[in-house]
């Protein structure tokens, strides 16, 4: 209840939809993918995926995790036909750019930069290598034992070793979140993932476990996984409650 009040913030909302970011944009495309998922629209569906990561680098968690679900739901063969029409429809979206004497290696070139700067020590700036900018992950508890203290609690730097397994906060977040991840994918793999609504509560947890476990998250992005939780809610059936 305390964290559906923080996200029901209007400040918070406000931060997501007009403040500068693309998540609004991110979230449309993301669902319209479980959509077409849900109603085997397999080449809408991948469309939906390609426009999502171009539309922001957040997308690549739940764009693989979705991916080894239509793979799972159709098989190889439509995948890939899926995979030439999400293609297809990457090219056309950024050909105006290239046209006009943009670069394509350019656009390759900073999606792959932020990739390595969110997920390798090698790629850190100082100044936005924090744990968690609103302390809202599980990091800022850690800091603490560290001797930070208030606001530094949060913006401690992630590159830092933490206090109790000498490893850095950026890579124990990338541990935990990948064993959330093979879990999911082990899940994915159950038959009952199938049934409607399952998908949508894989992709839920996803998003949680990314800003609760990952490092520089911030609180919005806890509506990626309140957007598809609230889609499972509207889909979900006896079967998949048993999975769950």
């Amino acid at each position: 209840l305390l964290m559906l009040g923080f996200l029901l913030n209007p400040l918070i909302i406000y931060d997501a939809a007009v403040w500068g970011h693309q998540d609004a944009f991110l979230i449309l495309f993301l669902l319209l993918s479980l959509w077409a998922y849900e109603s085997n629209h397999l080449k809408t569906s991948f469309v939906s995926i390609v426009l999502a990561i171009m539309v922001k680098s957040t997308a690549f968690a739940p764009a693989a995790l979705m991916g080894f679900l239509l793979l799972r739901k159709f098989g190889i063969r439509k995948v890939i036909d899926g995979i030439v029409a999400g293609l297809t429809t990457g090219i056309v979206v950024i050909f105006p750019f290239i046209a006009s004497g943009g670069s394509p290696s350019m656009l390759i070139s900073s999606t792959i930069f932020r990739v390595f700067q969110f997920g390798t020590l090698t790629f850190q700036y100082p100044r936005s290598a924090a744990v968690s900018p609103d302390g809202y992950n599980i990091w800022p508890l850690f800091t603490y034992f560290a001797g930070a203290r208030s606001r530094d609690r949060m913006w401690y730097p992630d590159y830092v070793s933490e206090p109790f397994f000498g490893i850095s906060y950026l890579l124990a977040g990338e541990i935990i979140f990948g064993l959330v991840c093979s879990v999911l994918i082990y899940l994915a793999t159950k038959k009952a993932s199938k049934s409607p609504g399952s998908a949508a509560v894989l992709l839920s947890v996803m998003m949680f476990a990314s800003t609760m476990f990952l490092t520089k998250t911030t609180a919005r992005y806890l509506v990626f996984g309140l957007a598809y939780l609230f889609v499972s809610c509207n889909i979900i059936n006896r079967r998949t409650k048993r999975f769950i």
